[in-house]
């Protein structure tokens, strides 16, 4: 059996290029310890903020809930939990919430930028992308450790290009998550990449 790289553990190991070979208890840590300093550096919570979270019922939005529960927990935060499809988002859905959460992954985000980029969508700025430092296989190793219930996708056309070119280039996707920084901010709504 596979030895856990970070603890030496003999235990059944994820091996993600990203963090490498982990046991669950290893990748759970990893993954907690990346979203609370995402959290805390490029989404600062106030204390008494009202945070409206998006429930889509995928496998992302149940990694995000448990991820809110285990990393934000002890926030003094005022939570709304609203189940809705993250394409039936309206800017009604923002009023009286200072954010609202919604369950995006780096290669959501990369797969909006390209879209984007080639004049397709524009994509939402007001909105927090609360997985966005992870990786779609990160969120889907994660879930699978902590026994979170998952249902599979097919990954759309350009969701496959990406995923190829991710092979051949690996780090594309952070490349492209950090080109699209620049129109997410809720500052440069509407103006696109500088």
């Amino acid at each position: 059996m596979p030895r856990c790289s970070s603890c030496e553990a003999d235990a059944p190991v994820t091996d993600i290029k990203t963090v490498g070979a982990l046991c669950g208890r290893c990748l759970i840590g990893v993954v907690e310890r990346r979203i609370k300093k995402d959290v805390r550096l490029s989404h600062p919570f106030k204390k008494g903020e009202r945070v409206r979270v998006i429930d889509d019922g995928s496998t992302k939005a149940g990694v995000m809930l448990a991820l809110l529960g285990s990393c934000l927990g002890g926030l003094p935060i005022k939570r709304e939990d609203r189940k809705a499809a993250i394409s039936s988002i309206e800017p009604k859905d923002f009023e009286g919430f200072s954010k609202l959460l919604l369950p995006l992954s780096a290669d959501d985000l990369a797969k909006d930028f390209l879209r984007w980029l080639f004049g397709k969508d524009q994509p939402d700025t007001k909105a927090i992308p609360f997985l966005a430092c992870l990786l779609d296989s990160e969120v889907e190793a994660y879930a699978k450790a902590k026994g979170i219930s998952s249902s599979p996708t097919t990954p759309s056309p350009l969701r496959r290009d990406i995923l190829d070119f991710e092979s051949r280039y690996p780090g594309l996707i952070h490349g492209l998550l950090k080109a699209s920084r620049g129109f997410r901010q809720p500052a440069d709504a509407g103006r696109g990449p500088r």
